[in-house]
């Protein structure tokens, strides 16, 4: 939600400021935003859009018996919905868009059979309470945002992290800084006096997005980690979140890097707060 609403902020005023061929882009934006949800979301084209793959035959003897076994204990049908693989080095799995669930090549070797189980069911979860599309949908129209972000981190971290050795504080200085000055210098346009409010308001919604959409997605993770232990994956699922927590991974899809500026520590305390959720439910299986 803040990435796309700092994209249709800056969008609306190059518009307003530049006439009507530039007040064109932001009806191409949401176009192009939901052609790319079109295509999420179809199952005949959702997996190259998400970069998913077939699993290969060693993948899908763990996987197989694995989502059999899930879907016994649910009484579901295991063939309405696709297992992929996703290659990534982070330990993960997701839902959707379309109905598919994806495990990553790190999650087939670093689960267990049964934590793989508990994962699995996890994502059933999502999958029988049902995705928020307007979330989602959001979320994807920040996109463009988004990808300047993953630039301008790239740049300002080649400068802080030498200097986050020194100071941690000036380290954050510098990126606050550097946000401010490419924000002030984005808007060339007749209306560059309203610079200085667009690149503070930029600055302060996407340094706190990871905030933002943590908080909104551990909520959901939550109703999904009750489902599992419904299936009696409790235990399970704790040894697999504490593994998410010992290498730093967040569990979410959304693999950004500079992880000291995103707050890796607060997601990390999102897993840690799903595994006291997980103890409070008073099942004998967690």
């Amino acid at each position: 939600m803040p990435s796309a609403v700092v994209t249709a902020a800056f969008l609306a005023l190059l518009g307003a400021a530049a006439g009507l061929p530039w007040a064109l882009i932001p009806v191409a934006w949401l176009f192009c935003c939901g052609a790319y949800f079109y295509l999420a979301v179809d199952p005949a084209t959702s997996p190259a859009v998400m970069g998913y793959r077939r699993p290969t035959e060693a993948e899908q003897r763990v996987l197989g018996p694995a989502w059999d076994e899930v879907c016994y204990r649910a009484r579901a049908d295991s063939s309405l919905i696709t297992l992929w693989v996703r290659d990534s080095s982070a330990v993960n799995a997701m839902y959707g868009p379309a109905p598919d669930i994806a495990v990553t090549s790190a999650a087939l070797e670093a689960l267990k059979p049964d934590q793989l189980q508990a994962v699995l069911a996890h994502e059933y979860g999502h999958a029988v309470l049902g995705l928020r599309w307007a979330e989602r949908f959001v979320l994807l129209c920040g996109k463009p945002v988004s990808f300047v972000l993953g630039v301008l981190f790239g740049v300002v971290r080649f400068v802080a992290d030498p200097i986050q050795r020194f100071s941690r504080p000036m380290a954050v200085t510098v990126t606050w800084i550097w946000f401010v000055v490419v924000g002030i210098a984005v808007p060339v346009s007749p209306a560059l006096v309203l610079g200085f409010a667009w690149a503070v308001t930029a600055a302060v919604l996407c340094y706190f997005q990871g905030l933002v959409v943590a908080w909104i997605r551990v909520l959901d993770e939550l109703r999904c980690d009750r489902m599992a232990v419904d299936l009696r994956y409790g235990r399970e699922l704790r040894k697999a979140l504490e593994l998410l927590a010992r290498s730093g991974r967040t569990g979410f899809p959304s693999e950004r890097g500079g992880d000291w500026v995103t707050f890796t520590e607060l997601r990390i305390y999102h897993i840690l707060r799903r595994m006291d959720e997980l103890r409070r439910m008073g099942r004998p299986d967690c």
